[in-house]
């Protein structure tokens, strides 16, 4: 039986990391912070902080520290270039930034295999779409429901339909697809879907507020409810907050563990919180530099092992 949870997740300690001047673009959660000093040691400091958090809640981590040369100041993001599957596959990306493409390693694919896993047999490359400016940056652009194998994704600048149509018929997924926006009043594109939603085995947590459109909105819910999943409404405040930027995990004990940043359990309303403690432990810890400069947070960080 496919797999929702992953028993094994993978991140990558910065060497290097700033505000990225290339994704600012179209990323609205990125943000200055007023002390720039020692940023790289702020960010390194919360990022073993987390590895430390998730390992005392016995989840199985794996870290590999990017390159420094290669001058990545997202490469502690890897879900968007790389996800793996239970079935053995493994995709890589085309991602829009063009400094983001130098994250891409095949060492961590191979150092993150055993015996029985081998990814060059069913690895699947998108990166070809970047010649077309066709982009779909993995477990960011998509948040996947794994048992029902279906793809939820919100259309924007780093997530083309045409590549995720290609990806749901590789993966065998059926894709529901819809714009998600960052405010009531604006057009833009929430960039990455992986801010507005977040599945889990049991329930899905969705800003519905910034779904205009009716019929989509309606083709989502209906979805998540023939899923048998319990519907968490974010508000757009719980979602900058980095509310819906959360992970269920499964640890060592096969408890259900639900990843979060310190911001995002202090944005999130009452009722949220306790909704999703029916669902599994919650675990949380401070990422604000990560946050404010990235653009991203915990679930941004981990690729999920399987």
């Amino acid at each position: 039986m496919t797999k929702q949870r992953s028993r094994r997740i993978l991140m990558i300690r910065p060497t290097t990391f700033r505000k990225n001047e290339e994704t600012a673009v179209n990323n609205a959660f990125q943000q200055d912070v007023s002390d720039s000093s020692d940023v790289l040691s702020r960010a390194q400091a919360e990022f073993d902080n987390l590895v430390e958090v998730l390992e005392k809640n016995l989840i199985d981590v794996t870290v590999v520290s990017s390159i420094k040369e290669e001058d990545t100041p997202d490469a502690l993001f890897p879900n968007n270039w790389l996800s793996f599957h239970d079935n053995g596959h493994v995709v890589i990306y085309p991602m829009f930034a063009e400094n983001r493409r130098r994250e891409r390693r095949e060492e961590i694919i191979d150092q993150v295999s055993d015996n029985s896993y081998k990814p060059k047999n069913r690895l699947i490359d998108l990166t070809p779409y970047e010649d077309k400016a066709l982009f779909l940056e993995g477990t960011g652009s998509m948040v996947l429901d794994r048992v029902h194998q279906i793809c939820y994704a919100a259309i924007s600048p780093r997530s083309h339909q045409e590549v995720l149509d290609v990806w749901g018929e590789r993966l065998g997924y059926k894709i529901v697809s819809f714009k998600s926006h960052y405010n009531s009043h604006s057009d833009d594109l929430i960039y990455h879907t992986n801010v507005m939603m977040s599945i889990g085995t049991t329930w899905a947590a969705i800003c519905v507020e910034s779904i205009r459109d009716l019929v989509s909105c309606e083709k989502i819910l209906d979805a998540l409810m023939n899923s048998n999943k319990e519907i968490i409404d974010l508000s757009y405040e719980e979602i900058y907050g980095f509310g819906g930027n959360i992970l269920e995990i499964e640890n060592q004990r096969g408890e259900s563990i639900i990843v979060m940043s310190e911001t995002a359990f202090n944005t999130l309303k009452v009722d949220t919180k306790t909704k999703l403690s029916r669902h599994g432990k919650i675990v949380f810890a401070p990422i604000p530099t990560i946050e404010k400069l990235g653009g991203g947070s915990v679930r941004c960080m981990i690729a999920e092992l399987f």
